[in-house]
């Protein structure tokens, strides 16, 4: 029997925990969108100083640390009874800098203010990016502990759906008119409300009153060493070729990161805009996370979870493709790129289809396994944003793409790599897929998140995949 089965839950603790999580959970996405990492967030760090080296650096820091830890998290939270403590100071330390960003952002009016402003931006990132890898397990396994069955399905729509249409509201009627403020007024404000609504967040995790299961449901398992965790990975790989060539399409088509970072420079640069276009680009990559996300749980839930990957790098790679070709003739035209991104790579659609079918595909016993090792073998694609930037010069009267004839040497590249881990996903099948660990999730029975950290603690979109969030054997289930 699972453990969450064996919880009883307390109505008025569901009800609790429902305002907490919502808090949350709305919170975290609400200041997500007044800084938004692949347009307004770039263009402000552009105005800091920020070479596209620096800005590829700056990405690949921030996934590296949100990826590299979470095999480790998993490891040390295992058999703990409860995770809201290691949850709650960790994302809680994490987010208490971004307080002082506000104030030095708003003197970087002088050379000496942006150099130190841009620095302290990045060190910023870094550490929040940190404070996701740590949390993303921990929160996932209090999700599964503090609501039935039904209700877990119910905070996922109504948390999806308000942060969602915040989101566009946000972006339409703010973040847009705050980046006609002077600077750097402008960003001071953005960045302001954005460090409140993450310290709510925090407000709302601290709120958690987090259900501890019966002694008489606890699992006595031992524990391995760190050593002997880590040894058994390699393993996997070699037993499961599937597996093997999930990974090999997740690093492909995650490729599509070195051009990701430089979509706002190549349409700043090629069309002289302002900045707050980097608002309407905003609003059209939330407008992509609401059109995208609900299809890829269609083609998951309708045809089989292949098809959801499939679809998620055709859209990847033909975004590089709509770049160079449509997206020349106007900015607006041009906006097709983030309609595309949005619900693709900015918002984790690559992550989420791939876990899926990881879920689907593994045992049950073995599934957080096999989804941290994912995760870990996903860290190489951090250095992509840095790759890209090595296709952009630096120069004082701007950013300029190294160039064959009319056409950005970086988008190309971008193309060919990311059409690589669309050949390759042409070979999944359904019965790839097929689930050995029990009836595979779907969304018909109020959806579930997976049972894994999201690529941006907490989890977005529709990441309401798979039946349980947590098996009872899982290595941080208590």
């Amino acid at each position: 029997m699972a453990q969450e089965a064996c919880i009883q839950h307390n109505p008025q603790q569901v009800k609790r925990n429902l305002f907490a999580l919502l808090l949350d959970v709305i919170s975290y996405w609400v200041g997500a969108a007044f800084t938004d990492p692949m347009t307004v967030l770039l263009v402000l760090m552009h105005r800091l100083g920020a070479t596209p080296t620096v800005l590829g650096l700056c990405i690949a820091l921030r996934f590296a640390a949100q990826y590299g830890v979470q095999v480790f998290v998993a490891y040390i939270i295992h058999g703990k009874p409860r995770q809201k403590p290691f949850l709650v100071w960790a994302v809680g330390l994490s987010r208490l800098p971004m307080v002082a960003l506000p104030f030095v952002i708003y003197h970087a009016d002088t050379p000496s203010g942006r150099t130190i402003a841009l620095w302290v931006t990045i060190g910023v990132l870094a550490l929040v990016g940190l404070g996701e890898g740590f949390g993303g397990v921990p929160w996932t396994e209090i999700v599964a502990r503090a609501f039935p069955t039904k209700v877990r399905g119910r905070f996922f729509s109504a948390a999806q759906t308000s942060a969602g249409v915040l989101n566009i509201l946000i972006a339409w009627q703010l973040v847009t008119r705050f980046l006609e403020y002077p600077y750097p007024l402008n960003y001071t404000l953005l960045v302001g409300l954005s460090a409140l609504m993450f310290q709510l967040s925090t407000l709302g995790l601290i709120l958690i009153d987090e259900p501890t299961a019966p002694l008489s449901c606890q699992y006595e398992t031992e524990r391995p060493s760190l050593r002997e965790y880590l040894s058994e990975l390699p393993a996997m790989i070699r037993a499961d070729k599937t597996f093997a060539r999930l990974v090999v399409i997740q690093l492909f088509v995650n490729s599509g990161w070195a051009a990701l970072p430089f979509y706002v420079t190549y349409a700043t640069q090629k069309f002289h805009l302002a900045d707050n276009w980097a608002g309407s680009y905003q609003l059209l990559q939330a407008i992509s996370v609401a059109l995208l996300m609900p299809l890829w749980a269609y083609l998951s839930e309708k045809h089989n979870p292949a098809s959801a990957v499939r679809g998620v790098a055709f859209v990847c790679m033909v975004t590089p493709v709509i770049a160079l070709t449509v997206g020349s003739f106007s900015p607006w035209h041009f906006g097709l790129v983030f309609l595309l991104t949005g619900g693709s790579l900015t918002a984790g659609g690559i992550w989420v289809v791939m876990q899926h079918f990881l879920l689907t595909h593994t045992p049950e016993g073995e599934r957080p396994k096999y989804v941290a090792l994912l995760n870990l073998l996903n860290l190489p694609s951090a250095l992509f944003p840095l790759m890209g930037s090595a296709l952009v010069v630096h120069a004082a009267a701007g950013d300029k793409f190294i160039m064959i004839g009319r056409v950005p040497v970086l988008l190309v590249v971008t193309a060919i790599t990311v059409s690589i881990g669309f050949a390759l996903s042409l070979r999944l099948s359904s019965a790839d897929s097929e689930d050995l660990g029990g009836p595979p999730g779907g969304m018909g029975d109020g959806g579930h998140g997976p049972h894994n950290p999201a690529p941006a603690y907490p989890p977005v979109g529709p990441s309401l995949m798979d039946e349980d969030l947590h098996s009872a054997d899982s290595p941080v289930a208590v």
